[in-house]
């Protein structure tokens, strides 16, 4: 028996055709002698820390759009080295420095395209002075997104962390995006998330910052603590935070609404202010840090890994917490990107959509006719979707060239995808009686709700076929009332 796949994904003559990639870059300029003596800190146990008593929990992190006024070129020649180099040099010069940094397709490129200064990279990761933080595979958008994207943003985000660093997080870190869904915390709770932390709600939300420090709750009544006030991740920090009063009224102003005297600042810029390029956080805040560091005051400052702050919040604690029972939109900043980039936007729901239906079909075949399970290209796949679905790429706001090259990724997702599905079908017709008279037509239909799959041979004339498609409708109607 023939079968023909006729999922075929390729770009329309009215599309300007999108470039594959071709890096060429030369390596042998980065390849300097690693150091292999790493000078450790000690790690902070969250349970020691008394947030009873005024508490600063400071993030050091730059911001790297991986697509914006630049397309993937440009972040790999030159953002995603200097952020390794300018920060392997401050670790050496500052020993209490600690830097966190998202995003785990940003790690698969390092380890690419620089895999020496990946491996010093591992060394600092293990002396506990680079964090992988965030849990997800891109700062990818929330909004346009399905939900199991999202769910596959943190799944795979969070097995590359532990596979390539042995490294966990309870945090959700997403400084930078168009606003934020109600479904958002439960669906990071159902995760395993604990805590969420932004700072785009000073870009005018439409709701204003509702809290600091509290507890944003989903539809199902699941939360997350969510830290909504993280400060602005370009500025520069020149306070020693430990003696700023205004950070101590900040502090005891939040003791009032939530019965703790804690903060969360983002501590970033990116050196010499370059925000949006990653690097290393501005010289001037570094200074600050250290002699925040050295100076005591009423302020206990805690500079490391991002979700420090989150675990040391006991389930008790989060009682008294102010609450946020609905979405954190924005005003101005995403006005129009749920609609630009229409073409972007429709490669990532066909991707979503041929995602699902392949995955049903092999999972189908694999567990009743043995076919092996297609980790690898389904892995592949995704990783290519969702980081098309990065905050500035879904949404529409980068430069062109930064989108051709995101159709192109797109399509190859596709084809992934529809390669599985084609395997899949092929691997379940083989099981089935298709004898039967005339043209010979296979019919893979699914029931998500009741997680049933129905496959079956047909005879039909070319005729009927206009009339199949709403027949099946009707017949699908019939069938899931019987169940």
């Amino acid at each position: 028996m023939k079968i023909n796949c006729l999922i075929n994904y390729r770009l329309g003559k009215t599309i300007p055709k999108a470039l594959v990639f071709n890096f060429m870059l030369a390596t042998a300029a980065f390849s300097q002698p690693v150091n292999s003596a790493k000078t450790a800190v000690n790690p902070i146990d969250p349970a020691f820390i008394d947030i009873s008593k005024p508490t600063l929990f400071t993030v050091p992190y730059t911001h790297l759009d991986d697509v914006w006024r630049w397309s993937y070129p440009q972040v790999i020649r030159d953002f995603l080295k200097n952020t390794l180099d300018d920060n392997f040099k401050a670790f050496n010069e500052y020993p209490n420095y600690v830097f966190n940094w998202t995003g785990a397709n940003r790690y698969q490129m390092m380890r690419e395209y620089y895999p020496e200064k990946y491996a010093e990279l591992k060394e600092w990761v293990a002396a506990g002075r680079w964090f992988p933080s965030g849990n997800s595979w891109s700062e990818n958008d929330v909004n346009v997104p399905s939900t199991e994207s999202i769910i596959r943003q943190i799944l795979m985000g969070h097995q590359f962390f532990k596979n390539e660093f042995g490294k966990e997080s309870q945090e959700f870190m997403l400084p930078d995006c168009f606003g934020f869904p109600y479904s958002l915390p439960s669906v990071l709770h159902h995760c395993g998330i604990r805590g969420f932390s932004t700072q785009k709600l000073t870009w005018e939300s439409a709701n204003g910052i509702p809290f600091n420090i509290g507890r944003w709750i989903g539809p199902d009544g699941k939360s997350v603590i969510a830290a909504l006030n993280g400060g602005d991740y370009a500025a520069a920090h020149n306070h020693v935070y430990s003696t700023h009063n205004e950070t101590l009224e900040r502090l005891e102003k939040n003791r009032a609404v939530s019965g703790l005297p804690i903060d969360f600042f983002y501590i970033g810029g990116g050196d010499k202010n370059n925000a949006d390029r990653g690097g290393v956080i501005q010289k001037v805040s570094l200074e600050a840090m250290k002699k925040t560091q050295e100076t005591k005051g009423p302020i206990t400052v805690i500079s490391g890994q991002a979700d420090l702050m989150f675990r040391a919040i006991t389930d008790e604690q989060t009682k008294k917490f102010p609450t946020w029972n609905k979405d954190l939109l924005l005003v101005k900043h995403s006005t129009g990107v749920l609609t630009s980039q229409a073409y972007t936007k429709k490669l990532n729901r066909k991707a979503e959509l041929l995602a699902n239906a392949s995955e049903r079909a092999v999972v189908a075949a694999h567990q009743f006719y043995g076919l092996a399970y297609p980790y690898g290209v389904l892995n592949e796949a995704w990783g290519l979707v969702l980081r098309n679905q990065y905050h500035d790429m879904l949404p529409g706001t980068s430069i062109p060239k930064a989108h051709e090259e995101g159709w192109n990724d797109g399509i190859i997702a596709l084809n992934k995808f529809a390669g599985v599905y084609q395997d899949a079908i092929g691997a379940l017709a083989r099981s089935l009686n298709t004898d039967v008279p005339g043209d010979r037509y296979l019919f893979l239909i699914h029931f998500p709700f009741h997680g049933k799959i129905l496959l079956k041979p047909l005879s039909l004339k070319n005729w009927q076929m206009q009339h199949l498609f709403p027949s099946l409708m009707q017949w699908e109607k019939k069938f899931l009332r019987k169940l």
